[in-house]
């Protein structure tokens, strides 16, 4: 069974629906994550931007982020993982013109080592050497 890590943009891909296509794909995926057809894997950094985002920049309420957060808690084939090399994490975030937090997930093992593709539309990820990012309809 193939494992990813899901970036935050596929929720809200999926959550917010401004793209039909991409709305589409992500809908797809994270349907065979939800069937546990797919091992997928987030941490609280992905939990903290949907909400974050989510919030701010798309003014959804406290209680829809609430009711968001606890359907994306409910997929079967979804782990919390936080595992973070921290010293690896500011190395990324040194060399790299990334975003903070993506240099912490980027720095989980599996990820900086291509083991482990992240599931995003966040194109940053192509610019940290070893990393493998996929798009949703590429995920099998």
């Amino acid at each position: 069974m193939q494992s990813v890590f899901i970036d935050t943009n596929i929720f809200l891909r999926y959550y917010i629906r401004e793209d039909k296509q991409t709305y589409l794909d992500c809908q797809k995926f994270l349907k065979k994550v939800s069937q546990g057809s797919i091992r997928a894997f987030i941490n609280t950094l992905v939990i903290s931007e949907v909400y974050f985002v989510a919030k701010t920049q798309y003014d959804i309420s406290k209680s829809d982020c609430l009711m968001l957060l606890r359907n994306i808690r409910g997929y079967k084939g979804l782990t919390l993982l936080d595992s973070y090399n921290y010293s690896k994490a500011l190395d990324i975030f040194e060399v790299n013109n990334v975003k903070f937090t993506d240099s912490f997930i980027a720095s989980f093992q599996p990820i900086v080592d291509g083991q482990m593709p992240i599931v995003s539309y966040d194109k940053d990820f192509d610019k940290i050497p070893g990393v493998k990012r996929v798009e949703p309809s590429a995920v099998k």
